[in-house]
């Protein structure tokens, strides 16, 4: 499933692609403070169902904290793009 996005030059909002629980997951390779993903990676399971980097990046700001139930839709991340 694509993972809808949201862009504003290089920050990107990440919305959850349907409604359940959020459960982010950690970034493949550890990289000081930042938590960086590369194209595809899974950033967070919605229901299980994974929302996907859009490019290789990091995350900003998370907008639900983690085990939250969302709706369709609810943004859940700001990413940014490297």
């Amino acid at each position: 499933m694509k993972t809808e996005a949201h862009f504003r030059g290089n920050t990107v909002a990440l919305v959850a692609p349907v409604a359940g629980d959020v459960r982010f997951c950690a970034p493949p390779a550890p990289c000081g403070e930042l938590e960086v993903f590369g194209l595809g990676d899974v950033i967070a399971l919605v229901d299980g169902v994974p929302v996907e980097a859009p490019d290789h990046g990091f995350l900003l700001r998370t907008f639900v904290d983690d085990g939250e139930r969302v709706g369709e839709g609810t943004l859940i991340v700001s990413y940014r793009i490297a």
